[in-house]
């Protein structure tokens, strides 16, 4: 058994897909612990390990959490910490009735590039000035009436991204679950079903450029890793003032990046300049 982090563990993770009656889960083992490194990053570690080399299948239902406890001989908040940091990177899935299962086999932000993704500055300016004219709003009916089940998620997701963030051994390389997440608490369906279309196509070549230079260094996930902190508290106050100012800060900051970064003609700098000034203090 593990406590604090320190000692060997060798028990079955997950069983086969016979045992399991079908999951298709195949056999893992907890390896050796590494002193310094939290509990819950190590059993996430393997679970990634297991899923991308095909010992754990896509599609298939991991155990219940009290079963991957006693499994990995771990306490059940390392294990969910665990799970949610996986949740955010996008390889599994929670669903109520249905159990935790494996859904990518790569993280959030890997794989194809989207056809119509952002490839141009201006495909990057105008989708964020799209969001920047929606998602406020969105947010805000979230923050006044959240979906309760969209919630749920979105307080997990903000749990699996404070594991996750500066810990590239987790492989997260974007936060657009946890935005997903975030619009669809608005229980206005246009609002919620648009806003996530838009950020659904906030992809591309360019795009994965300027954000995983981003991921990479570290710092600036830390920053919206924040942001997402006051999100969701003022959506659990049910403050829709703050909600909406709150989103309106974080694509500020992210936009604010992409002037940093990426190669800008003289016509996309002062449209981002203008977003800026419009919708949150100007970043020289």
């Amino acid at each position: 058994m593990v406590s604090g982090g320190s000692r060997m563990v060798n028990k079955s993770v997950v069983e086969g897909s016979r045992g399991m009656g079908g999951s298709g889960a195949a056999t893992s083992h907890f390896q050796l612990v590494d002193k310094g490194v939290p509990v819950s990053v190590q059993v996430a570690t393997q679970l990634i390990a297991a899923i991308e080399s095909g010992q754990v299948q896509l599609g298939s239902r991991l155990p219940s959490e009290t079963v991957l406890t006693e499994r990995f001989g771990v306490s059940r908040a390392s294990v969910r910490e665990a799970l949610a940091s996986l949740q955010f990177a996008g390889y599994l899935e929670s669903r109520r009735g249905s159990g935790t299962t494996v859904c990518s086999t790569i993280p959030f932000g890997t794989g194809k590039l989207h056809r119509l993704g952002l490839n141009r500055p201006k495909d990057v300016v105008d989708l964020f000035e799209a969001r920047l004219a929606l998602e406020p709003e969105a947010i805000r009916e979230a923050a006044s009436a959240p979906v309760p089940s969209a919630l749920k998620k979105l307080v997990k997701l903000l749990e699996g991204m404070q594991l996750a963030v500066g810990r590239p051994e987790l492989h997260a390389r974007t936060d657009i679950g946890f935005h997903l997440a975030l619009v669809r608490a608005c229980p206005n369906p246009f609002l919620a079903q648009t806003s996530e279309a838009l950020i659904s196509r906030t992809e591309g070549q360019l795009w994965r450029t300027i954000r995983d230079q981003a991921w990479d260094q570290g710092e600036l996930p830390r920053v919206w890793l924040g942001h997402h902190m006051v999100l969701v508290d003022a959506i659990e106050r049910r403050n829709p003032e703050d909600a909406a100012s709150g989103i309106r800060a974080h694509l500020v900051s992210v936009l604010a990046n992409v002037a940093t970064t990426a190669v800008l003609g003289p016509a996309e700098r002062a449209r981002i300049t203008v977003l800026i000034d419009k919708h949150g203090p100007r970043v020289e």
